[in-house]
């Protein structure tokens, strides 16, 4: 694999945005993906939420407090980039309102036995967050501040 460094890519893990490699055992490699895994439903129907929680930068419906999973016996984890930055994430099964953004990647992965991809949001494409794709499920890492929940 090319050194980062030399990748020409806006979501390089070496870039801030981007996890930092567990220390753990490796991650899954990408062609392991389930693509599947994060479908809305066995239909492929779009899920129906009361409550909403929204994109901060441009309101666009990203996913619901339903959503809220725990992973590593947690929902929020704070973990930081190669550079140091602090991200707050919050873990959340399913959402409707992002985009993947990059291909799938194991290196860095918080967690372990993870591939991650950046997700965007689909309307205004800031950066929310990540998809992580293990070999039985995925689930997404949104980064809190950039959310807010719908009033």
């Amino acid at each position: 694999m090319q050194p980062c460094a030399d990748r020409i890519s806006t979501f390089c893990p070496a870039v801030p945005g981007e996890p930092r490699r567990s220390r753990e055992t490796p991650a899954q490699t990408p062609g392991e993906i389930d693509e599947e895994a994060c479908r809305y439903d066995e239909e492929g129907k779009e899920p129906y939420w009361e409550e909403k929680i929204l994109c901060r930068q441009c309101m666009q419906v990203i996913t619901s407090p339903a959503e809220r999973i725990e992973v590593k016996g947690s929902h929020r984890h704070t973990f930081s980039n190669p550079l140091g930055l602090l991200f707050q994430i919050g873990c959340f099964k399913r959402v409707k309102g992002c985009v993947d953004a990059s291909p799938p990647e194991a290196e860095w992965s918080w967690f372990q036995g993870y591939v991650w991809q950046v997700v965007l949001c689909s309307a205004c494409a800031t950066h929310m967050g990540w998809r992580y794709t293990g070999p039985q499920e995925c689930f997404y890492g949104l980064i809190l501040d950039r959310l807010m929940q719908a009033s």
